[in-house]
């Protein structure tokens, strides 16, 4: 369970509890320990469980993997941390005999992993880091490891921290490579200052020697002051050896400026009347006087650099790549930085409880936009001052205002970019704004994963009814899983800057089906006003274009059911059961062709682990009581819809609860 006492999926991690008539009463004369560990099943009424302090997962194939005790569990850098883990992983790899992992503190105070291995064999540390490196996420493989004869132990046979030895030197196990020249050297004194560690050689890796975000913000700082040439955090985690490292500012030095201009290349910043700017320009800015589109962006803080805060979402990095494929022409990016404070409040042009805000300030950063910064842009640097080649993207809120602004300002954009749109915001209001605005002549991308999907399917009605055409001047992908995060919108953008200076695309190159229940439609958007003949399980095909584009197509594509009677797909993409058998389907588009089997009971699975009910009796039987949360006639209305699809049967309904069957062979009886 996790610390709600919430049951949590398979594969994660959690504390283990055990129920049953095999559970003692308490500690003996111990009412202190006894209430502590002996606490109320939330799942049996009236039955208690024991709180066992062990860290575990349930694995899929119903056995339950024991990692650990969460006194083990410790937090470095702000990453939860179960050492049992990491020792687990280790004592996978086939040479160790035995294996403990602990924490120790470098010359600076920081906090460090540290691995102690007991082998045969000579330890093969980079063998080691990279088998790690395939289980466990970074921050979790250790800065040393130390080879042993056995693991010191005290006489009650606990582990003997003190005994074991302290990390010195280096034990990363590349081999030493001295620095070759001038700058070389320099990075060299620059790493063992912040690392408190020497002999550092050009081909050590930074992470692999104890360093970590905190430290590569201090080593961006000193390159910054004292070799002068701009850097980021991302230049660090890209280039993580002094040898690439050397390499990078090399480039950097001879690409940095443009002579005759003073502007800087790449991503810099720059302040106008208060508000800083990130600006990136494209390296041919040196040596060409050609003009260049230009695409604004919300969210200035993300969309460039790393921060210790964010992932990014490494526009620029994008903008190479899709430049070097061919699939957009350069430009001119500008990302408006928002104070942090403020930063809702500028982007929700609506009144908004939740947010304690009135619309004013996001107009008025609308306001700012268009009559300050794009002018200034236009005139400092080489744009087409045109709406053609003007666009504005924005993510979450900053993606409700970059729609806002397309809408109040149709002759500023061609293209409007909304990435993981909020459209909840001030209650729906986007809706009802749109709705009674003329349709702007702009081309519309958006992006969401399944938190903004059940919100996005009434949005797409709304633009189709005022003119837009699905395919044409709009297009949206659905990413299943998706988080509401940067690491999501850094895959998002890609899209967007395709539709705003790529090619049209001409025809489709594959296209993948996906069968997906949405989670927050059975959660909530049940009841939800817009949602009334929506279904719950859906079509997400996912069409590649020969420009590089990806879209869902589900309003596009032509199903062909192979058993009818057991079931359809509407003109949307939802599937509706007739029986409890499964569909087989046949998805077309532009001489694209894919057979899809949609499994009746993995789905009904699904929906079972989605429903917050508890369990009555059996596998099947499901007890839902009424409470604040869900009123009788809400509970009654999920049901009743649920039962549309084939999935459950209403066996009892009385003033406190409901029971329903989701028992696929009671259900073909009831037909």
């Amino acid at each position: 369970l996790d610390e709600r006492l919430n049951p949590v999926p398979f594969n994660t991690v959690g504390e283990m509890y055990i129920s049953g008539d095999g559970v003692a009463r308490g500690y003996l004369n111990r009412a202190d320990l006894t209430s502590e560990r002996f606490i109320n099943n939330p799942f049996v009424e009236g039955e208690r469980m024991y709180k066992t302090g062990d860290l575990a997962k349930r694995l899929s194939d119903g056995n339950i993997e024991y990692l650990g005790r969460i006194d083990n569990q410790l937090n470095i850098r702000g990453f939860r941390i179960e050492l049992g883990e990491i020792e687990n992983e280790l004592a996978k790899y086939e040479a160790i005999q035995d294996v403990v992992v602990t924490t120790k503190q470098d010359r600076s105070g920081d906090k460090m992993l540290c691995a102690f291995v007991v082998t045969n064999d000579e330890m093969n540390k980079v063998e080691l880091k990279k088998h790690l490196s395939q289980k466990l996420p970074s921050y979790m493989i250790p800065s040393y490891f130390i080879q042993i004869d056995e693991i010191p132990l005290t006489s009650n046979g606990k582990i003997n921290q003190h005994r074991l030895p302290e990390p010195t030197g280096m034990h990363s196990g590349i081999q030493y490579v001295t620095p070759r020249n001038e700058l070389e050297s320099k990075l060299v004194s620059l790493w063992e200052k912040i690392l408190g560690i020497t002999g550092i050689g050009i081909q050590h890796n930074f992470f692999e020697l104890g360093g970590h975000s905190l430290k590569a913000v201090s080593l961006v700082a000193k390159l910054q002051n004292e070799i002068k040439v701009p850097m980021t955090l991302r230049d660090i985690y890209s280039n993580q050896t002094i040898e690439q490292l050397s390499k990078h500012i090399e480039n950097l030095i001879e690409y940095s400026r443009d002579p005759e201009t003073d502007i800087n290349i790449g991503v810099s910043t720059v302040e106008v009347e208060g508000r800083k700017l990130q600006i990136y320009l494209p390296k041919s800015y040196v040596s060409t006087n050609k003009r260049y589109p230009v695409v604004y962006m919300n969210d200035g803080q993300s969309v460039f650099a790393d921060t210790v805060e964010s992932i990014g979402w490494k526009v620029d990095e994008t903008l190479k790549v899709l430049i070097e494929k061919g699939f957009v022409e350069e430009m001119i990016v500008v990302g408006v930085c928002n104070s942090a404070k403020d930063r809702a409040k500028e982007y929700i042009p609506y009144v908004d409880n939740s947010q304690n805000t009135d619309g004013s300030q996001s107009r008025a950063y609308g306001e700012f936009l268009i009559n300050t910064i794009i002018p200034y842009i236009d005139e400092k640097y080489r744009t087409i001052p045109t709406s053609e080649n003007r666009a504005i993207i924005g993510a979450s809120l900053g993606a409700i205002h970059a729609l806002w602004s397309a809408y109040n300002y149709p002759e500023t954009f061609s293209m409007v970019g909304a990435l993981s749109p909020s459209f909840w915001v001030g209650d729906r209001a986007i809706y009802k704004d749109i709705t009674n605005k003329p349709k702007p002549e702009i081309k519309i991308w958006f992006d969401m994963g399944n938190v903004e999907e059940s919100y996005a399917a009434h949005f797409v009605d709304l633009l189709e009814k005022q003119g837009f055409t699905y395919g044409k001047d709009m297009f949206y992908l659905l990413e299943e899983g998706a988080m509401h995060n940067e690491l999501a919108w850094e895959k998002r953008v890609e899209n967007a800057l395709i539709l705003f200076k790529g090619k049209s695309p001409n025809m489709a190159m594959q296209m993948e089906v996906k069968v997906n229940v949405i989670k927050d439609f059975i959660n909530h958007y049940l009841i939800h006003p817009y949602l009334e003949e929506e279904g719950i399980v859906e079509i997400n095909p996912v069409i590649e274009m020969d420009n590089g584009m990806k879209f869902s197509g589900r309003h596009l594509v032509n199903y062909n059911v192979v058993n009818k009677d057991d079931g359809f797909v509407d003109s949307k993409g939802y599937i509706r059961f007739k029986t409890g058998k499964n569909l087989l389907l046949e998805v077309y588009y532009d001489g694209l062709k894919r057979e899809i089997e949609v499994d009746f009971e993995q789905i009904q699975e699904k929906i079972t682990e989605l429903l917050s009910i508890n369990k009555k009796s059996g596998m099947t039987i499901y007890k839902i009581h009424f409470s604040d949360h869900i009123s009788k006639e809400q509970a009654e209305k999920i049901i009743k819809k649920i039962t549309l699809f084939g999935l459950a049967v209403i066996k009892e309904v009385t003033a406190d609860y409901m029971v329903i069957d989701l028992n696929t062979k009671s259900i073909n009886q009831l037909k």
